[in-house]
């Protein structure tokens, strides 16, 4: 898993986080814990993905 959240970040995918109303890269969404549990700090309803 150490390899995984600098991946995500080289990745520069976009979401648009529809409660708080602003754009932001997926990888402050994803938290990774016990080096072994990958979760999002938001629910998935709440995102909407940038089709690049």
């Amino acid at each position: 898993m150490d390899g995984f959240h600098p991946y995500l970040e080289q990745r520069e995918d976009r979401l648009f986080i529809l409660s708080s109303g602003h754009w932001t890269g997926f990888d402050t969404l994803v938290e990774i814990t016990n080096a072994n549990t990958v979760r999002l700090n938001r629910p998935a309803e709440d995102l909407v993905f940038d089709n690049k």
